[in-house]
C-alpha cells in the first residue's frame, strides 16, 4: 500500500501516520488507489473506506481486521470527539466526501464532524433516486450517532439540497435543529431554469459526463482547451457515451490503467444525484437556513432560487470563488469561519420548527 501511495501521489516516502488526502489526494486518485489495490494485491476496499480511514496506518489496520467501517453503510466519521453537536456534512452530486475533510481540517477541534457518502460507490450497491430518499437513509445514518436532537446539518451542491430535505424529515417529527446549512447549491427551480435558459428539456447523460470529466481536473479552462475536447463534444452530441470513455483514457483525461468498471459506477451515482436534483419538489419549512454563495453564477438571483420559498428565513452570505473553489484554500478558510460562526449563533439564537 506504502508502495502504491508513493506511486500515485509522486512521493519518494510515506509514513504509517500519514494522510492520503494531506498528501496531496483527491477522488480521482482514490479511485485509482482503490482500483490498482484491487488489481496489484487482491485487497477489497471500497472507497468509502479511504475516507473513513485516511492514514495509512488506519487504512491497514481496517484491511487486516476486516471489520466493518461504521456503524452504518453512509456515514463516515471524520471527528468524533468534541464537546458540541455534531456537525453532518452531505456529499455533494458525485457521492464522495472528500471536502468534508478539507473542511473539517479547518473547524474547532471541539467540533466533532461526520459526513454522509452516496449509495452506489461501494459495489453491489444502487444510487438513491430521489432526494426524499436519500434524506431518509442518510437520517438513519445520524441517528445512529446523535439519537435525538437538536441536530446541525449542512451539504454541498446537492448536499444542501440533502440537508435541506433532512430538515423537513426531522421537523416533520418534532424534532429540533441547530443548524440548516447550503454551500453553493440552487434549487430546483433554479436548475431547472438554467435547463430552459440553455433550451435543454430533458437530462444528456453524455453532456452530464463531459461536464463531469471537466470537473476533475483543477484547471476547468484548460480540460477545455485540451485537443481531445471537441471529439468529445461531437461524440457527446451523437450520445456515444462507451466511445467517449475511450477517448478518455486514449487522452489521459482519465488514467489509462483506472477500473473503468469502477469509475462508470461513480459516473452513475453522479447522473442518479443530479437527476434527483432537479425533480425535488422542495416543502417549505419555517426555519432560519444559511446559504454560503461562491457569487460566480452570473445569476440574477442571488439566492440561486430559495429565495421565494423561504423569504426572511434565508440567510445569505457570500463566501467567494467558484462552484469548486468555494471549496478550496483560500476560500475553504472563510468558508469554515462562517460555518462554525452561523453554527453558533443559530444553536444560540434559532428554534426550528416544522411548516405544513
Amino acid at each position: 500500500m506504502a508502495s502504491l501511495w508513493m506511486e500515485l501521489l509522486k512521493l519518494d516516502r510515506v509514513g504509517i501516520h500519514d494522510d492520503f488526502f494531506a498528501l496531496g489526494g483527491h477522488s480521482m486518485l482514490a479511485v485509482q488507489m482503490v482500483s490498482q489495490l484491487r488489481k496489484r494485491a487482491a485487497i477489497g476496499i471500497e472507497l468509502r473506506n479511504l475516507f473513513s480511514y485516511p492514514s495509512l496506518g488506519a487504512l491497514a489496520a481496517f484491511v487486516d481486521s476486516k471489520k466493518v467501517a461504521s456503524a452504518h453503510p453512509n456515514l463516515v466519521p471524520i471527528r468524533s470527539q468534541g464537546h458540541l453537536a455534531p456537525l453532518f456534512l452531505i456529499h455533494p452530486v458525485g457521492g464522495e466526501v472528500q471536502y468534508a475533510f478539507d473542511l473539517a481540517r479547518h473547524l474547532g477541534a471541539d467540533q466533532p464532524v461526520y459526513a454522509l457518502a452516496a449509495s452506489g460507490l461501494v459495489v453491489g450497491e444502487t444510487p438513491r433516486a430521489s432526494i426524499n430518499e436519500m434524506a431518509t437513509v442518510y437520517l438513519d445514518a445520524i441517528r445512529h450517532v446523535q439519537p435525538t436532537g437538536p441536530y446541525t446539518v449542512a451539504g454541498w451542491s446537492l448536499g444542501g439540497m440533502i440537508a435541506y430535505e433532512i430538515a423537513h424529515q426531522l421537523l416533520a417529527i418534532g424534532e429540533t435543529i441547530n443548524f440548516v446549512g447550503m454551500i453553493d447549491t440552487g434549487s430546483s427551480a433554479f436548475l431547472r431554469d438554467q435547463w430552459n435558459t440553455k433550451n435543454v428539456t430533458e437530462f444528456d447523460e453524455c453532456k452530464a459526463f463531459l461536464s463531469w470529466i471537466t470537473d476533475q481536473h483543477a484547471d476547468a479552462s484548460g480540460a477545455r482547451q485540451h485537443p481531445a475536447h471537441d471529439e468529445l463534444v461531437t461524440l457527446a452530441e451523437s450520445g456515444d457515451i462507451d466511445a467517449m470513455f475511450v477517448v478518455c483514457q486514449r487522452e489521459a483525461l482519465l488514467p489509462a490503467h483506472l477500473d473503468m468498471a469502477l469509475v462508470k459506477q461513480i459516473f452513475a451515482v453522479h447522473i442518479a444525484g443530479a437527476k434527483a436534483g432537479v425533480a425535488y419538489e422542495t416543502p417549505p419549512i419555517t426555519a432560519t437556513v444559511m446559504l454560503l454563495t461562491a457569487g460566480q453564477h452570473g445569476a440574477a438571483d442571488a439566492t440561486l432560487g430559495w429565495g421565494d420559498l423561504l423569504g426572511e428565513n434565508l440567510h445569505v452570505t457570500r463566501i467567494g470563488g467558484s462552484h469548486m473553489s468555494i471549496v478550496k484554500s483560500p476560500h475553504i478558510e472563510k468558508l469554515a469561519h462562517a460555518i462554525s460562526s452561523g453554527i453558533k449563533r443559530y444553536s444560540a439564537h434559532t428554534e426550528l420548527s416544522y411548516a405544513d
